[in-house]
């Protein structure tokens, strides 16, 4: 349906299934209450954890500076954080220092999907 248009019809008023993915809704309200409010409620936990650090804006630079740092402080530990990637919207970015990686930092950008986390290596 083109935006703008006068003839919508409302799915509910239909009987055509609404779909994510492969997950089948019955309505606009069970979309909301299944999809919408789990995925915002992880969100919102990423933004209140204590390695969050918005200034980052997901810029792979900016995290490695941070990374680096944070292992020079403390070399035995495993430094890590997490920041919200501005050019890649609805996702997040875990980047860390492990020990096998020295100061070469890893940079992921993760989807949110509650406990599963579907992400891709950035290098």
């Amino acid at each position: 349906m083109a935006e703008g248009t006068d003839n919508f019809t409302s799915p509910e008023n239909t009987n055509e299934s609404l779909w994510i993915g492969n997950e089948e809704f019955e309505n606009l309200d069970e979309i909301i209450a299944r999809h919408v409010n789990p995925m915002a409620a992880y969100a919102s936990e990423l933004l209140d954890f204590k390695y969050y650090k918005p200034n980052v804006e997901g810029i792979k630079d900016k995290a490695e500076d941070i990374l680096k740092e944070q292992k020079k402080e403390n070399p035995g530990g495993i430094p890590y954080i997490i920041s919200a990637a501005k050019t890649y919207p609805g996702k997040f970015l875990l980047s860390y220092i492990s020990a096998a990686y020295l100061l070469s930092p890893r940079v992921r950008y993760s989807d949110i999907r509650g406990p599963q986390i579907s992400s891709a290596d950035v290098r």
